[in-house]
């Protein structure tokens, strides 16, 4: 299953402009609906699930079209058929300047709709998906089912051992909290 790394930016690989331009033009020369596709998984991650790309895109047929240009203008791989068909993007700059070319207000509400989707799709395993539901809940500013994960993940992180991970998730919890006056209980 995909861990996502969501939101990978081309400001956080530290690219040069005119590497970004290059990856910029490629991009520009897809055909609309291929290139929206792009953006969505580039919020997904640089993994990310066709069956959580088929629950996001309205059209079954236009988006396997799309999947198969992608592939074939070597942008994405499929990497895993099963237990669900996964995809990777073929370079960590193709996915973070794809990233970068939605605007703002559309990433965030792509982030929300990618976290709905993920907790209604993987319901009976959001616990193993806590840390992914966090951070597209927090980057949708979903913020009361942001906490309600980076809780979860934090308390995940510290039963496996991972004590740093855990205080980052429970540090942005309480920083949300604060920020947003939120108050618990919740959810």
């Amino acid at each position: 299953t995909p861990d996502p790394q969501q939101g990978l930016q081309a400001t956080d690989l530290h690219l040069p402009d005119t590497v970004q331009a290059v990856v910029r033009s490629r991009l520009d020369r897809l055909q609309p609906d291929a290139l929206k596709v792009l953006q969505l998984a580039a919020v997904l991650g640089q993994e990310f699930s066709g069956r959580l790309l088929e629950r996001l895109h309205p059209d079954a047929d236009g988006l396997a079209e799309a999947l198969e240009r992608l592939k074939a203008v070597e942008l994405i791989r499929q990497v895993a058929v099963l237990p669900e068909p996964t995809f990777r993007f073929n370079h960590a700059i193709t996915a973070a300047v794809a990233y970068d070319s939605l605007l703002v207000g559309r990433r965030r509400a792509l982030h929300g709709q990618v976290a709905e989707a993920m907790e209604s799709l993987y319901a009976e395993r959001a616990v193993e998906y806590a840390e992914a539901l966090a951070e597209h809940f927090d980057r949708g500013e979903r913020w009361e089912p942001a906490v309600a994960y980076r809780v979860r993940a934090g308390a995940r992180a510290a039963r496996n051992g991972f004590v740093q991970t855990a205080m980052r998730h429970f540090d942005r919890a309480k920083e949300i909290l604060e920020s947003q006056r939120l108050e618990l209980p919740w959810r």
